[in-house]
């Protein structure tokens, strides 16, 4: 029994309930892009004989789903995204710009999520949430790979950049894709308001169902303990699941997801 989620229902408890959250979002979105953006870049670098090509670029990029949903909420992306790209081959040529191209798209990842979950509906929140815990379950049997896609802002020395990159090789990444496009495209005006006080309770719930039934140590990793054997890897991705599924289960699912990506 976890006694710091037991004894508080809006404290340290909340807190890191709240952290999962974020981590798990992000996380997926930072990890699910580079498979989508390389095969669309990649050839649209490899058929240019001069970095100042940039209009085949650009189209490559925006037949990537998420990018064009984000750029067409944020036009300026692209041209950024398009200079990065070019100053990266007058470096170093192909392998340069196609790895920076997967660089921009971790990061734009990251940044379509954290930029419009908070503008998005309970159903695009949960959604997205979803599909990530139907990838991490499918990731369940790879527990080093697993745990690379949930604890690598955590923990970014126990990551591998190699398990990282063979995510996709066991895991159906499309649906994924799909719900990000969607939550970005879908997004409002105005940030969403809800009941933060009903929330941080739920968050607290959520913490004190789990709690109950794994042993207090196995929460070490979310406090940057790093795993030493397989065997750790693989609790620290149950643990992980665990929670997402009770915060699925929960009635109140959108509020602790919304929380969790709402920094304010």
């Amino acid at each position: 029994m976890l006694g710091w989620i037991l004894g508080m229902m809006a404290g340290r408890a909340a807190g890191v309930v709240r952290t999962i959250v974020t981590v798990v979002c992000v996380m997926a979105a930072i990890y699910v892009l580079p498979p989508y953006i390389e095969p669309v870049i990649g050839p649209a670098i490899r058929q240019q004989t001069s970095p100042g090509a940039g209009e085949e670029i650009e189209a490559a990029l925006l037949a990537q789903p998420v990018l064009a949903a984000y750029a067409e909420a944020r036009p300026e992306v692209v041209p950024e995204l398009r200079s990065r790209i070019e100053a990266a081959w007058q470096r170093g040529g192909r392998d340069a710009a196609t790895l920076e191209a997967a660089e921009a798209g971790r990061e734009l990842g990251a940044r379509a999520v954290a930029e419009f979950a908070p503008y998005a509906g309970d159903a695009e929140l949960i959604g997205f949430y979803r599909e990530t815990y139907r990838v991490g379950r499918q990731l369940q049997g790879q527990p080093r790979i697993c745990y690379s896609m949930f604890f690598g802002q955590i923990n970014p020395s126990a990551v591998s950049i190699e398990d990282m990159a063979r995510i996709d090789q066991y895991a159906d990444m499309s649906a994924l894709e799909n719900v990000m496009t969607v939550l970005v495209r879908h997004a409002g005006d105005e940030i969403v308001e809800f009941d933060r006080a009903r929330a941080e309770a739920a968050q607290a719930q959520v913490g004190m169902t789990v709690g109950s039934e794994f042993d207090s140590t196995d929460f070490r990793f979310f406090f940057g303990t790093s795993p030493e054997a397989d065997e750790d890897y693989a609790t620290a991705c149950a643990v992980m699941l665990r929670l997402m599924e009770a915060t699925l289960d929960h009635e109140d699912a959108a509020l602790i997801i919304r929380i969790g990506m709402t920094q304010n």
